[in-house]
């Protein structure tokens, strides 16, 4: 049975196969895959395939802990280098600690769909005027469900490793611009500053809604600031000019 979980992962149930065979019909997959370059524009584009195995019944016997777990192995292969093949072991240090992230994907999954999303604004001021904000840069932090935050780095270390930056970027320019719109209707002319992660400028699809949302806000320029990473600019600078 195979299955498309998401944009680029795909889910594979194969009955009555032990660990070896697993690995041999995984590696084969993998050669597979790579004598099948894509073809663009008459140039040939490898394609390679990170593998994470996880086994029923001895490492889950629900559908949704043998998915995380397969998940934690398809991280550890990348990690290995890419187009590598890596079996879930919980005994195995490094594999305790993806489990742990990916709690925390959960983690953050449940506090933007619950909205326990903090927003917290840090003064911009001018150097020629230290009195003066000129702005305010936006934070995030997350909450628990009993109210306690989260120490930031463990939530954007986990993101940045599962590729969740985007969902949380478009949450905070979305209110960002929310917010603005609502200040410059009351009179109040308050600039924010928020800041997209690389992964987030290439999403094009979230890209281009956070410029709905703008469009739909009508705010003068200036009135919400977007950073992105010197190399994200540079890797396209058309996009971001």
């Amino acid at each position: 049975i195979i299955a498309r979980l998401s944009a680029d992962e795909f889910g594979i149930i194969i009955p009555e196969m032990r660990l070896q065979e697993a690995f041999n019909y995984a590696a084969d997959l993998q050669q597979q895959i790579a004598s099948h370059p894509l073809k663009w524009r008459g140039h040939d584009i490898s394609t390679t395939a990170s593998i994470g195995l996880a086994m029923f019944p001895h490492q889950g016997l629900s559908s949704g802990e043998l998915l995380s777990k397969a998940d934690i192995a398809v991280q550890r292969a990348k990690k290995k280098g890419r187009n590598r093949l890596h079996a879930f072991d919980e005994t195995a240090p490094d594999d305790d600690a993806m489990a742990r992230r990916l709690r925390m994907i959960d983690f953050i999954h449940d506090s933007l769909a619950h909205r326990r999303v903090l927003l917290y604004f840090q003064p911009i001021v001018s150097l020629q005027n230290p009195t003066r904000v000129s702005r305010y840069e936006v934070l995030m932090r997350m909450t628990t469900a009993d109210g306690q935050i989260v120490p930031p780095k463990e939530v954007m270390d986990a993101a940045e490793d599962f590729g969740r930056n985007t969902r949380i970027d478009e949450h905070i320019a979305t209110r960002a611009i929310h917010m603005v719109r609502d200040w410059r209707k009351q009179g109040r002319k308050v600039s924010l500053t928020v800041n997209l992660s690389g992964l987030t400028f290439d999403d094009e699809e979230t890209m281009e809604r956070i410029g709905a949302e703008l469009a739909h806000a009508q705010l003068e320029p200036g009135a919400i600031i977007f950073e992105i990473t010197e190399t994200a600019a540079l890797e396209d600078l058309a996009r971001a000019q």
